[in-house]
């Protein structure tokens, strides 16, 4: 099974390249949902609240709800979800699965 994945940074869709170089960037992130609508299942990540850099729980949450209303997808997030409470809030947007992820580590240079 094949599940499209959309990784959201700063309001926006994009590609980094080994975790760290923003290599493409997509502003029309319902754009790219529309594009995936065949699938049963659509993979959210808020690389923002994974950093811990801020998050996009507006657009997440947005997500969700047109995914399962419009086009019947399934959801699984992940991204900064460290705590049960934070799952359940997650939980309460929608998402059919949860990530659960640890803190981000420093990584040399």
């Amino acid at each position: 099974m094949l599940i499209p994945c959309i990784d959201l940074q700063g309001g926006q869709a994009v590609q980094l390249v080994q975790g760290r170089k923003r290599e493409i960037a997509v502003t029309d992130v319902f754009g790219l949902l529309h594009r995936f609508k065949s699938y049963s299942w659509l993979h959210v990540i808020d690389l923002d609240a994974a950093m811990g850099t801020g998050a996009n729980d507006d657009l997440v949450r947005m997500l969700c709800a047109s995914a399962d209303k419009d086009f019947g997808m399934k959801v699984r997030i992940g991204g900064g979800i460290r705590t049960i409470s934070r799952a359940q809030q997650v939980a309460a947007w929608g998402a059919s699965q949860i990530i659960i992820g640890a803190p981000p580590f420093a990584t040399a240079n």
